[in-house]
């Protein structure tokens, strides 16, 4: 039994995963309406293919005689994909209650579920898999737009070029090579004057009222104006989140993580959890205008991208 070491990202959500026992927070339930075309007994098949194609869906975490967590495929894990007929009654409720419940990531369960249910009205596909062994792009683009309709048609998918677990030996040999003490230098560079903003300094205090205002505007409007300023639309909204953020915390330079998928061309069909948190600084330029300011962003994401590799648990620390 070859043992593997967790990447970056797996680390973060194991961690929470300790720290909140029985959290039901890192799950990717997926529930599909399917067409009463489809076969169920060939869709069930296709499910049975693709998991016997990927090692990471027998994966199991344990514990060295350190105390270091690590992960390995096991072999003999049972990964059921359940067909049965039930009453549509009884599914509402299902959805509602049941389908979506914890992952015991120390348990040896497998950390993917399938179920198939056919109602006197309507087919349904139900998927759930854990945050540590997959994500979005995991569930969406590898499984439900690539794989999973070759494998029901009868064709071969591309193969993964590495998986997740030599993913991780890659990550974890990198650490102290030349691009990654570049990233270390450039987020030394980046954080040497930044004061991190807390929107409040007392832990033990109770938690305030969740203050949530929903605000509807017009999808046309926003695209026309984007498209007329050379503005992408998540910078728009990036845009928004800073601005607010830095006039609520008094400050002009504003210190925060931002997401990406964090995939490369040897990952992009790799199922797997890639996505990483990226330590973003951004300053509020009083001298520009809101175009010219909303226009930096795409100009400086490149750089920060390109740095992603550090390691985030020890920025943190800094």
């Amino acid at each position: 039994m070859k043992r593997y070491p967790l990447t970056r990202s797996q680390m973060g959500v194991f961690a929470e995963c300790m720290k909140m026992p029985g959290t039901s927070g890192y799950n990717l339930p997926y529930i599909t309406r399917l067409p009463d075309s489809v076969d169920m007994s060939r869709l069930r098949a296709a499910w049975e293919k693709l998991i016997s194609r990927h090692s990471i869906f027998k994966n199991r975490f344990a514990f060295d005689e350190q105390g270091e967590v690590y992960q390995y495929c096991d072999r003999n894990m049972e990964i059921p994909v359940i067909y049965r007929r039930d009453s549509e009654k009884n599914v509402i409720k299902y959805i509602a209650d049941g389908f979506m419940r914890p992952f015991n990531i120390l348990s040896g369960e497998p950390l993917v579920r399938v179920e198939l249910v056919e109602t006197e009205k309507c087919k349904y596909m139900f998927s759930d898999m854990h945050h540590t062994i997959g994500d979005g792009s995991t569930m969406i683009s590898v499984i439900l737009h690539q794989e999973l309709p070759a494998l029901y048609e009868g064709r071969e998918p591309d193969a993964e070029i590495i998986d997740l677990y030599h993913a991780a030996e890659i990550e974890e040999n990198s650490i102290h090579n030349e691009e990654y003490e570049k990233a270390k230098e450039y987020y030394a560079q980046l954080f040497a004057d930044v004061e991190c903003a807390t929107l409040s300094e007392d832990l033990h205090a109770e938690p305030a009222p969740m203050i949530r205002e929903v605000l509807y505007t017009d999808r046309e409007a926003v695209d026309n104006w984007c498209a007329q300023h050379g503005v992408k639309i998540h910078h728009l909204f990036r845009g928004a989140f800073v601005y607010t953020m830095g006039t609520f915390c008094r400050q002009n330079k504003l210190a925060y993580f931002s997401s990406h998928a964090g995939r490369s061309s040897a990952t992009v069909n790799t199922i797997g959890m890639f996505v990483k948190s990226v330590p973003v600084v951004d300053v509020i330029d009083e001298n520009s205008t809101v175009k010219e300011w909303l226009r930096h962003f795409g100009v400086r994401i490149p750089v920060r991208l390109s740095a992603y590799t550090y390691k985030l648990d020890i920025l943190k620390s800094w």
